[in-house]
């Protein structure tokens, strides 16, 4: 069965809110699958903890299909080169920094 891409995109949205700090679950692992999508790695395991806590960011990676997708939440932060959203973005989708990814 073929999931909705947009369906399945929104449901590693949902996932990012259950991982981490502050998430509104407990215990879940920091590896395997969702669905087909392979957990590759979160902010909390790539960046500095206390930058990410600062920053009030949190995001995870994954590889679905080949492609990797970004899931993340935050709350009123500035997302500029070398913020810790921006740096993730960068590590996780091993792509060039975008200057300002809030255009």
């Amino acid at each position: 069965m073929t999931m909705d891409r947009e369906v399945f995109l929104s449901l590693l949205a949902l996932d990012s809110y259950n991982r981490g700090y502050g998430e509104n679950l407990s215990g879940l692992p920091t590896s395997g699958l969702i669905g087909e999508a392979a957990i590759l790695t979160d902010a909390l395991g790539s960046l500095n903890q206390q930058d990410v806590l600062n920053a009030g960011f949190y995001a995870i990676a994954y590889d679905w299909s080949g492609e990797t997708i970004i899931s993340y939440r935050a709350t009123d932060i500035e997302v500029e080169h070398g913020s810790p959203c921006a740096t993730f973005v960068h590590e996780a989708s091993n792509d060039t920094c975008p200057e300002d990814l809030s255009a």
